[in-house]
């Protein structure tokens, strides 16, 4: 997928955002997926992309799904600034993960949940304002 046009135009999104959040340090390999792999359906939220992290080697994999960008094309930037945002966002997450861990095996689950959205609603607010900031300069 790697030549096509949704491709090129989720690279460039997602490598400007890098940039945008001072993360050349670290190593992107940015995918495209036809539609969501299995395992991550059914998470109470509409997927466009999806970045798997390795905080300690600065690495993080972001995967646009091309069903979804191609459904609404006006919605890859944002979507792009979004991810950056979870990298942004990854030594945090890493730290907590550890914290839960410590946890008593019945209280993971649900310290698990609202961590989930806490992170997420810290990454989608992270993001309105980079939007923001990047429509006031233009």
């Amino acid at each position: 997928m790697p030549g096509t046009p949704e491709f090129r135009a989720w690279r460039k999104a997602v490598l400007r955002w890098r940039d945008e959040c001072w993360l050349r340090d670290w190593e992107f390999d940015i995918e495209m997926e036809e539609e969501p792999s299995h395992d991550r359906e059914g998470e109470g939220y509409q997927l466009g992309a999806s970045t798997d992290i390795i905080s300690a080697y600065k690495q993080a994999t972001v995967t646009g799904i091309k069903k979804a960008l191609k459904e609404r094309p006006e919605k890859v930037d944002e979507t792009a600034c979004h991810e950056v945002c979870h990298v942004v966002l990854s030594p945090l997450t890493a730290a907590t993960s550890l914290f839960i861990d410590q946890l008593p095996r019945g209280q993971r689950s649900l310290a698990r949940e609202v961590w989930k959205e806490a992170n997420e609603s810290v990454a989608s607010h992270l993001q309105r304002i980079l939007m923001w900031r990047q429509r006031s300069i233009t």
